[in-house]
């Protein structure tokens, strides 16, 4: 069966929150094994965990010093 058609278009808290609808709407399968690298992401997220656990490690602007921060171009969204 098709996860999608369970997600629905619009999640109205969130779409309250960011005061718009989203711009992009990504889906990430990983294993237990999968660990993501440090980053920064520009834009908006609402995070929703379907099975398992993740772990955070959320930082303030402030502390891009402190973690070697390098700048990187931001990504663009373009629908096919």
């Amino acid at each position: 069966t098709s996860l999608f058609s369970d997600v629905p278009p619009s999640i109205a808290f969130a779409r309250v929150a960011l005061e718009q609808g989203p711009d992009a709407v990504n889906f990430w399968l990983g294993s237990s094994a999968s660990v993501t690298a440090m980053h920064k992401d520009n834009y908006e997220n609402v995070y929703v965990q379907i099975l398992g656990q993740k772990h955070f490690v959320l930082l303030p602007p402030v502390d891009a010093p402190c973690v070697n921060e390098k700048e990187v171009l931001a990504g663009t969204y373009a629908p096919k």
